[in-house]
């Protein structure tokens, strides 16, 4: 009876020690967060063969009314 017991409680320990171990592994992730702003300007877009297209930059017009 003492041997069941005995196993039983380092059988739990060990479980909870995993439990710790994977728990405090998760929160090694640090949160993404920004740095700043960046400007970002489009100039084009390949195709799927690799083909560089320049944006058209033209202006569109404008109906006031």
């Amino acid at each position: 009876m003492k041997t069941d017991f005995y196993t039983k409680a380092m059988l739990t320990i060990i479980a909870a020690c995993l439990v710790y171990l994977t728990l405090k592994q998760a929160a090694i992730m640090p949160v993404a967060q920004a740095a700043g702003t960046t400007q970002v300007i489009v100039a084009g877009w390949a195709n799927s063969g690799g083909v560089v297209k320049p944006l058209d930059v033209s202006p569109l017009p404008v109906h006031s009314q």
